[in-house]
């Protein structure tokens, strides 16, 4: 699990890409959709440096408008916070998700004017896009999903007629979810090759349930003597849940042993990274 570190700079997007074999590649782009000013192989999360800021800037210059009436601009209006309140009232992790979503159907359609999608045919040509994703049904539906929320925004704002994503069917099917519950032998297998970091993590995650970014945020603060305390992130029904959980031995042994754990001065999370930081959610 790598630390999430600020870059200093609003706006620039850095995408973290594995390589089989070989060291992680990240990509510094000026600004999500920008072009990409810099890559490094290996290592943390990269910091922007002065060289960075100045590409950047010089990119910024270069930056041609964004025609208003292109699906680019539906889609740049519609994740601004200030003329979104809807997206402006989204948890940090819901928007990176999304802006993936977004980034994809950008790169699909981001110079096809707006008056395109009035046309009913245009269902068709969505249709064969998801079809394309059909081997991942769940982020098929997922792409479909935002597309029709954009075009939704873009109905009340934009002036669009039409909304071609809202009635297409989704594809995933629920599976038998009893074929990804982790055995023990699983568990076994995955503490033998992850680091450490990330044991603690699955070790911690199978004793109490939390979600993946409830336990990255957990505080010792919220550890008591008989109980775990915590308001989780995700809300239900427009509301967020408490957690209040019975610390039983094994859990209270791993707890124990979670808060030895080296710490940066100010980190208060029970889990923590190789660096003493608190982990990415």
């Amino acid at each position: 699990m790598g630390s999430s570190r600020k870059t200093g700079v609003e706006g620039v997007h850095i995408v973290k890409k594995p390589r089989p074999g070989q060291p992680v590649r990240w990509y510094i782009y000026a600004w999500r959709g920008g072009p990409c000013i810099r890559t490094q192989d290996g290592g943390e999360k990269p910091t922007i440096k002065t060289e960075d800021i100045k590409a950047i800037s010089n990119a910024l210059q270069d930056r041609s408008p964004v025609p208003k009436d292109t699906m680019a601009a539906l889609i740049a209006e519609y994740r601004t916070d200030a003329k979104n309140p809807e997206w402006a009232r989204l948890e940090p992790t819901t928007k990176r998700l999304w802006n993936n979503y977004l980034d994809h159907i950008l790169t699909r359609w981001g110079t096809v004017p707006l008056r395109l999608w009035n046309d009913p045919r245009q269902v068709a040509i969505v249709m064969k896009w998801r079809a394309e994703m059909a081997n991942a049904p769940r982020s098929a539906d997922e792409h479909i999903a935002n597309l029709s929320r954009l075009l939704r925004y873009g109905k009340r704002h934009f002036n669009l007629k039409l909304n071609v994503a809202e009635d297409i069917p989704r594809l995933y099917r629920g599976a038998n979810r009893s074929e990804i519950i982790w055995t023990d032998d699983d568990l076994a297998k995955f503490m033998a090759s992850a680091n450490p970091p990330m044991c603690d993590l699955v070790r911690l995650a199978s004793m109490t349930g939390l979600r993946r970014t409830d336990l990255a945020k957990l505080k010792l603060s919220e550890v008591g003597t008989f109980v775990l305390s915590r308001v989780a992130l995700k809300k239900s029904k427009g509301k967020r849940r408490k957690v209040t959980m019975p610390i039983i031995p094994g859990l209270k042994g791993l707890l124990d042993e979670l808060a030895t754990r080296p710490r940066k001065p100010g980190v208060d999370t029970v889990l923590v990274n190789s660096f003493g930081e608190p982990c990415l959610a």
